[in-house]
């Protein structure tokens, strides 16, 4: 019962596709970073762009911008959202890239990777924060800033790297490809957002992963307590890495959040698709067997490390800023 009552409330208050981690899981990795180490022209950079080092607080601006484009929210009559909507209508496509389980290489072919993806959208947010004063750009670098922060924890949901691609065979059964070359021209279930425990809206995997798994991982429903255990977790740890931070860093994110996202599509057994009257993939049911909080007990280890790592990777990349 309580994973239901958790992800209706996730879907009754962001209808259509799930928004990566929750308010818990964003907030939680976004205040993780603060208090790791940061350079002081580091935090410095962040409080001038915010007004205060407090990067939880608007870890979940980006996703607020689709519910005001809905009507809905606390920021529907928001001047500076309502410019931003119209400037990037398309930004409900940032949040995630529908790779194929077996990718070896980040994709660029339009089906997997649409030319305004995660990992795109994560580049262009430093190229915006590192250009030079008084050169044009098309966001602010507070709205870049705040948007970066968002985008690095969605990169390491793993149903927000990956889709599942199908065959559908006798009777509408569903056999998941994993192939990326095979998966080309099958329909894909959106990031597991098609994939349904049972005949209710709310019973939708990747609800469960958005939301769910985060409040099992964290043992609670205050991001802070979680921020308390991703920290634990990443403190320590080197998480730099060598190479093009500007172009390299995001795509190889995606790719390592893979493993997790087979995973937990091999973990379920799907039975029938349904489809609309043009072919159009609805939904597909998944079998109540493997039992779905087994399911995810199962899988909350794979959260709670993929949170961590989002939190450990966004202070690093936030001090290899080169703020103007």
């Amino acid at each position: 019962m309580r994973v239901v009552v958790l992800a209706a409330l996730c879907l009754a208050v962001f209808p259509g596709p799930a928004r990566a981690w929750g308010d818990q899981g964003h907030r939680a990795v976004a205040e993780t970073a603060r208090q790791l180490p940061l350079a002081p022209a580091t935090r410095a950079a962040i409080a001038s762009l915010l007004g205060n080092d407090d990067m939880a607080a608007v870890a979940v601006w980006l996703d607020d911008l689709r519910q005001a484009t809905r009507g809905r929210g606390r920021l529907v009559d928001d001047a500076e959202v309502i410019a931003f909507n119209r400037r990037h209508p398309q930004h409900a496509e940032w949040h995630f890239v529908n790779l194929p389980l077996d990718s070896a290489t980040f994709s660029t072919h339009p089906q997997f990777a649409g030319p305004e993806n995660v990992a795109v959208m994560i580049n262009r947010c430093i190229e915006v924060l590192e250009t030079p004063m008084g050169r044009p750009i098309p966001m602010t670098r507070r709205q870049a800033l705040r948007a970066l922060i968002h985008l690095v924890a969605d990169i390491h949901q793993p149903l927000h790297v990956s889709s599942g691609y199908y065959r559908l065979g006798p009777g509408e059964q569903a056999v998941l490809e994993t192939d990326p070359v095979k998966a080309r021209g099958l329909p894909g279930d959106r990031g597991g957002n098609l994939l349904r425990w049972g005949p209710g809206d709310t019973d939708q995997l990747h609800a469960d992963w958005d939301v769910v798994l985060v409040e099992r991982a964290a043992g609670d429903v205050d991001y802070r307590a979680l921020a308390s255990k991703l920290k634990a977790g990443a403190l320590g740890k080197s998480w730099g890495a060598t190479g093009d931070y500007r172009h390299d860093l995001a795509p190889a994110w995606a790719l390592d959040a893979l493993p997790a996202a087979r995973a937990a599509y091999l973990d379920l057994r799907l039975e029938r698709a349904a489809r609309d009257p043009y072919g159009t993939l609805l939904r597909i049911e998944i079998r109540q067997r493997p039992d779905r909080d087994a399911y995810l007990d199962r899988h909350a280890d794979a959260a709670a490390r993929q949170l961590t790592k989002a939190a450990g990777r966004l202070a690093a990349l936030l001090d290899r800023i080169k703020w103007p």
